[in-house]
């Protein structure tokens, strides 16, 4: 009868066990996958600012290049008058 018990003990134990086990798999499992989405909107934002960064400095460029155009154009002029 005790080894009954025993066994019966050791079967409940190694099931509560298993089951804590995988509950506990579950929500860590949730967790990374949250932190990896989270990653992933954090990647994304950088990409869509480098790609503002860039379009911004290709802009600026392109100002830069018609100030200096319209300066070079001003001086000519002025200089003929």
């Amino acid at each position: 009868m005790e080894q009954v018990i025993i066994s019966t003990s050791v079967i409940i134990s190694f099931l509560v066990g298993s089951g804590l086990s995988w509950l506990l798999f579950k929500i860590l499992y949730k967790r990374e996958i949250e932190k990896i989405k989270q990653f992933e909107t954090v990647q994304n934002e950088i990409i869509t600012i480098k790609e503002s960064l860039y379009k911004a400095e290709a802009e600026k460029s392109a100002l830069k290049i018609e100030m200096e155009k319209r300066i070079s154009q001003a001086v000519s002029s002025g200089c003929r008058d």
